[in-house]
């Protein structure tokens, strides 16, 4: 569907932003966006080993603030099925404390996690606004 869309509008439209949702969430759709060099924002699908790959780099991750509840950062991330890595926007909301018997053994674990991947150049708390804005 998205090279049908394309082979429509390459000619006329020099500019397109595709923001989708988990559902078109995969390489070869970002291959082919990509391809015509054309932007996106989709968001990701939430697979449980994403945040291990989110904390796992070697740099430590700042964190900046978004809303009053969660915070914002951007990282490469290469989802192992995937032939590269791409720029990744995470936000993270600490979870509700519940009375737990074990401690958290990552850090990631006190959190919930929203990734979205994208090619776009404008900060990450832009993107998430801009993200949001499909779901008006």
């Amino acid at each position: 569907m998205i090279k049908e869309i394309i082979a429509v509008l390459k000619d006329d439209v020099k500019d397109i932003v595709f923001r989708m949702d988990l559902g078109y969430f995969s390489e070869e759709i970002i291959e082919v966006i990509e391809s015509v060099g054309y932007h996106y924002l989709i968001k990701a699908k939430h697979y449980g080993t994403f945040p291990a790959l989110a904390y796992s780099n070697d740099k430590k991750i700042v964190w900046d603030k978004y809303d009053d509840e969660k915070e914002i950062t951007s990282r490469i991330i290469k989802p192992d099925a995937w032939n590269q890595g791409r720029n990744f926007i995470i936000t993270r909301k600490k979870k509700v404390e519940q009375k737990v018997i074990q401690e958290k053994m990552f850090e990631y674990d006190e959190y919930d996690h929203d990734f979205y991947v994208t090619n776009m150049d404008i900060s990450a708390n832009e993107e998430v606004d801009f993200y949001k804005k499909m779901l008006v």
